[in-house]
């Protein structure tokens, strides 16, 4: 099958399937978001004129701030414009899923296990919304094809090392731009092309070269922007070393704290489940390989135990590629052409059971389907609204993540802190709390107020700076908790 067949193949399968998995698709309201709508935000301030990490900030890079941009300006007031681009990123993903499948498997067996890799991707234990992962996942799988195809390929299979060096460096700082964690994770792939070019071909100086070479041409434009616009020390100071900071522990020594969290982890059926399919399927895998046996268990493990670190669940959506380990060696089971016609017609059962399961009410994606009434709903509607009569209203989420209440207007951030990250230093928290005293914003939203009770700030403190209560209401939270909801608007 050639590349341009399966291009279009895995653009249409990502086109059918996001449509149904992903949040941000035209069949789902824009409310009950919380990444992808701090992304979003961030996006849409950088086209307004605000200069990032300056006028606004997270513990995000760039690239993934570019990738909302786009998004935003291609829909100005919904989510769609980023649910095409989640596509193209899909599309790449399960291409390089075929690729990596066709260095075991013939073309239709690879087709099946292509398809099987929805279900890891969008498995409902770790993914709720489209993230930085899943941007982060189209590096993570060219890296393992361009690493297993040097491995595993014979003859003139095997290409040279330019390539791979060029595509795993700038892959490296793709995932910098996007979330520096995840890239030191992708360093065990390059870790093992080192060790093959040194073994292999006793070259290493001049991969390390081509490595930097790649990097840097993926660098070059965004070290350009911030230098030019002279916040190239703001960029260092909020993504490198505040973001270091909020994940840091502080009590516990860094390993102590790890090893705390890995062995909660693994009390976790659901993580200690992905770390057996990444294992077994490593075993598997390794069983058949002449050499290099060891390098899927080595990467896959590495992923799993860097994703560790504080325990949130879609954390792990960057192990699901690891998948396909089990999935190409079940297929390799399947040689028999009468279990492979019966493993396909349950395969497609499984496919649309999946996605009906997905999208029932009681679930979280089905919850917020243009087509179920809710109460989130009409509260997310009367807040829109009441937004709607101030132009380019600043937002102050104070103590609160962006949940998207403004995307319908033209929102914008009241200033760099405008959201409560997780573990903030006191500075950061300070300059939150400055926009507040400083009467910047043109609205606050409360998303829970006893969150903002317990840092000691009640109504009567943010009425006392100028502002009215517009409107409050009870709700069950994303996270299934109950909260009080309250939003003011500047006198």
């Amino acid at each position: 099958m050639n590349n341009r067949k399966v291009l279009l193949l895995s653009l249409l399968w990502a086109v059918f399937v996001l449509m149904f998995m992903s949040i941000d698709s035209p069949i789902h309201d824009s409310y009950n978001r919380v990444d992808s709508s701090w992304f979003y935000m961030a996006g849409k301030a950088w086209m307004n004129g605000l200069q990032p990490y300056v006028d606004f900030t997270d513990s995000k890079g760039p690239l993934l701030w570019l990738i909302y941009a786009v998004g935003y300006l291609l829909a100005p007031h919904s989510y769609v414009g980023v649910y095409w681009l989640s596509c193209l990123f899909y599309a790449g993903i399960f291409y390089y899923d075929f690729k990596l499948a066709r260095l075991f498997l013939d073309d239709r067996h690879s087709l099946m296990a292509t398809l099987l890799m929805t279900f890891p991707y969008f498995w409902q234990w770790f993914h709720y919304e489209v993230r930085a992962e899943d941007y982060s996942m189209l590096f993570v799988t060219l890296s393992l094809y361009e690493l297993f195809r040097l491995l595993y390929c014979d003859g003139k299979e095997r290409p040279g090392l330019l390539r791979p060096s060029l595509l795993l460096g700038g892959s490296f700082m793709a995932l910098v731009l996007i979330k520096y964690s995840i890239a030191i994770m992708q360093g065990s792939i390059i870790l093992c092309f080192l060790y093959y070019s040194v073994r292999e071909r006793s070259s290493f100086t001049k991969p390390i070269k081509w490595l930097i070479a790649g990097a840097s041409a993926v660098a070059l434009p965004f070290a350009c922007y911030f230098v030019i616009t002279g916040t190239f020390s703001d960029f260092l100071q909020e993504y490198i070393i505040n973001t270091f900071s909020t994940v840091t522990p502080t009590s516990d020594g860094m390993l102590k704290s790890y090893y705390k969290e890995f062995i909660a982890a693994i009390h976790v059926p659901s993580k200690l489940t992905m770390l057996l399919i990444i294992i077994y399927g490593a075993w598997l895998l390794g069983k058949q390989l002449k050499k290099y046996r060891h390098v899927p268990m080595f990467v896959g493990v590495m992923f799993y135990l860097l994703s560790t670190m504080h325990n949130f669940l879609y954390y792990y959506c960057i192990c699901a590629p690891f998948a396909l380990y089990i999935i190409v060696s079940s297929l390799q089971m399947l040689a028999n052409p009468l279990r492979s016609r019966a493993f396909a017609v349950v395969l497609l059962i499984v496919c649309f059971w999946s996605v009906y399961e997905n999208m029932r009410d009681d679930f979280p994606l089905g919850r917020v389907t243009t087509w179920v009434d809710s109460s989130d709903k009409d509260n997310f509607e009367i807040v829109s609204n009441i937004m709607a009569g101030t132009p380019n209203p600043k937002l102050l989420n104070l103590y609160g993540f962006e949940y998207g209440f403004g995307i319908e207007q033209e929102t914008l951030p009241a200033g760099k802190y405008w959201s409560y990250q997780n573990g903030m230093t006191p500075d950061m928290e300070k300059g939150h709390l400055e926009l507040l005293k400083n009467r910047v914003a043109d609205f606050i939203i409360v998303y829970d107020e006893r969150k903002c009770i317990k840092k000691g700030i009640k109504r009567d403190d943010i009425v006392d700076k100028g502002y009215k209560l517009c409107y409050e209401w009870d709700h069950i939270s994303m996270s299934n908790k109950r909260v009080h909801t309250v939003v003011y608007q500047k006198l």
